[in-house]
């Protein structure tokens, strides 16, 4: 059920998961369209890529994977993901990926779930407070990455889709 501050406050936020550690959070200011995703990945992402403890392997080898929401799929982010991610998931990307498959995302199976699960455990006053519930959640899921469960966790799933032929897995996993 949506509650009133969530229509009160709205914030597109993007993060990432390499490794173990947490990029960004991002909060885009106003409303999020492809001009503005572009502008993002050209501009700030890397900058938020520098901050990360990474060799230059790490950083070239980065597998990018974004959903499918329209301010993704226009051609020219679609073009300058190729150019700058050869190997990049999403709709229509360069790497096939079993559809609606959440329980192999870091992001989706953990970031996400928690993060709003912080944010939103009581009712947020303002766009400000918002703004600083999401930092705060980030904080928490840097902490719970940087111990590995996370990381493992994904691990195990990916072996067990890949054995199971990348059909349902959840019942295989040991």
């Amino acid at each position: 059920r949506e509650s009133s501050f969530h229509r009160r406050f709205h914030l597109n936020v993007w993060a990432g998961v390499i490794g173990n550690q947490l990029v960004g959070p991002h909060i885009f200011q106003g409303t999020l369209n492809s001009g503005v995703y572009l502008d993002f990945l050209q501009h700030t992402l890397s900058t938020l890529l520098d901050g990360l403890d990474m060799d230059h392997n790490q950083k070239d080898n980065i597998v990018f994977q974004q959903d499918g929401a329209p301010p993704h799929f226009s051609n020219e982010v679609r073009q300058w993901l190729t150019d700058n991610y050869p190997t990049w998931i999403g709709r229509a990307g360069t790497v096939a990926w079993p559809a609606r498959s959440p329980d192999l995302s870091p992001m989706d199976l953990f970031v996400w779930g928690t993060m709003k699960q912080e944010v939103y455990s009581t009712t947020v006053n303002s766009e400000e407070d918002l703004r600083h519930r999401i930092e705060l959640a980030a904080q928490i899921v840097r902490n719970k990455l940087s111990l590995n469960v996370t990381v493992r966790a994904m691990r195990k799933r990916a072996r067990a889709c890949t054995r199971n032929g990348g059909r349902q897995f959840e019942n295989n996993l040991q």
